[in-house]
């Protein structure tokens, strides 16, 4: 977000160091406003659902653009709470946590995206917010190189598992 203004006294900001890095911040004696431009932090699944990965296409993006579902954490939330209201806003699937993936800085958008792997049930109803869900066979993913898919990339190498949980073992192995 481009803040040019004070929002306390309406002086035009200027560039000045605080908490070690150079933010823009009122010159008014005795305001101290500081813009700090803080990521805003947003939640993302990795949503299982009766065998598959489901992918959202966002109403307006590209025909062959899709990413996990997503949105911004509300005040007083916590991410796990926000991942499921999410999915349950977004698709009409009730979901649990599984596990946490992972942290991903979103520099693009100014973002934090804090990645979980959800299992889901139920049958999906699409919000007005998404054009379309994909179905993808686990084993056919494919991550992407930014946002969401490093999230994806992440899960992935662990074989869709959490850190520090063991593979399934073959038979007699």
């Amino acid at each position: 977000m481009n803040v040019r203004f004070c929002p306390r006294c309406a002086q035009p900001l200027v560039d000045r160091e605080a908490g070690g890095r150079v933010r823009k911040a009122c010159p008014a004696e005795g305001c101290g406003f500081v813009h700090w431009n803080n990521p805003t932090p947003v939640v993302a699944a990795i949503l299982e659902h009766a065998g598959a990965v489901l992918l959202a296409r966002g109403k307006g993006w590209p025909e062959k653009m899709f990413a996990l579902v997503t949105g911004f954490l509300e005040a007083d939330e916590s991410p796990e709470a926000g991942v499921l209201r999410e999915v349950r806003e977004e698709t009409g699937l009730e979901g649990e946590v599984v596990a946490f993936v992972g942290a991903y800085p979103f520099e693009l958008r100014n973002e934090l995206i804090l990645a979980f792997h959800v299992r889901a049930r139920g049958p999906v109803t699409l919000s007005d917010e998404l054009e379309e869900l994909k179905r993808i066979p686990k084993e056919k993913l494919k991550p992407w190189t930014f946002g969401t898919g490093l999230a994806v990339r992440d899960w992935l190498e662990r074989g869709g598992l959490v850190p520090g949980q063991a593979a399934p073992r073959a038979p007699g192995a």
